[in-house]
């Protein structure tokens, strides 16, 4: 019930992870989750991190490949590694779907919204360890993606149409993501929407989503009408306006447990 805080260590590419010896964090514990003795071009650059179905940790990061490590102690002091998908990635997100398999959404360079499902629970079958299924295509399509687990256990992702500069929505058909609707446009209202994203599924199931409008300097939250984010379209409620290239990047969005209300964070430069 610790904190526990992953980031890339430095330009040489190498994950870490510290974990705090109490509430306060007055005490801390390092270690290294990727291999330091090994050169990764960008490796962690861009991470995330969430807790396995049995509680520990599982992060996943780019650089270059999409890469997953499972640590199996709390404080991260014992852990394993793998390539999940051999491709040039980005932006990855993960969640923990409903039959305890991690789910991972990620842009892939080519351009396109990837999703892997891996095939246990820690992302660590050393022969497949993951079931590949694209989301979206296009240029630019496929960044800043914030994975959820939607309504029917189903994964939901949104994310950035860079090309359009519009912020999207796509969800898949069941559980296993065998297959996935066609993405929905949640917010066009300017050209420059969806730069860096956040999401979380409501207690009343439907998505909530924040971001940044690069266009008017807003901070704004969508909320769906529908727990798949169908034809209807959202709430878009500016919530802060922070000034044009000042946007707020790196945003979180929670869900508080006591009132079922979005709590949120963002930086602004």
């Amino acid at each position: 019930g610790l904190p526990l805080v992953v980031y890339n260590r430095d330009r040489h590419g190498v994950v870490r992870a510290q974990h705090c010896g109490d509430a306060a964090c007055s005490r801390l514990t390092t270690a290294n989750i990727s291999d330091p003795t090994l050169t990764l071009h960008n490796a962690g650059r861009f991470i995330d991190l969430t807790m396995a179905h049995d509680g520990l940790p599982l992060v996943v990061w780019t650089g270059p490949y999409i890469h997953a490590g499972f640590c199996s102690t709390p404080s991260c002091s014992l852990s394993s590694t793998t390539v999940i998908h051999q491709a040039e990635g980005a932006y990855p997100s993960v969640a923990i779907g409903d039959d305890g398999l991690p789910r991972v959404a990620y842009y892939l360079e080519t351009g396109a919204l990837q999703l892997a499902s891996c095939a246990d629970a820690h992302c660590m079958n050393p022969i497949a360890p993951a079931a590949l299924i694209t989301l979206a295509t296009g240029t630019g399509v496929g960044k800043y993606p914030s994975l959820a687990i939607c309504q029917g256990g189903r994964p939901c992702v949104a994310f950035q149409d860079s090309t359009a500069g519009h912020l999207m929505f796509v969800i898949c058909t069941d559980k296993a993501c065998t297959s996935a609707q066609q993405p929905v446009t949640i917010d066009d209202t300017s050209d420059e929407l969806g730069t860096y994203i956040s999401m979380k599924v409501g207690p009343d199931g439907r998505p909530v989503m924040m971001y940044a409008d690069e266009e008017t300097g807003a901070i704004k939250v969508a909320h769906c009408f529908y727990v798949d984010c169908a034809a209807g379209g959202a709430s878009l409620v500016p919530i802060d306006r922070v000034g044009v290239g000042c946007y707020g990047e790196f945003p979180e969005l929670d869900i508080s447990p006591l009132n079922g209300f979005p709590i949120l964070s963002y930086f602004n430069q």
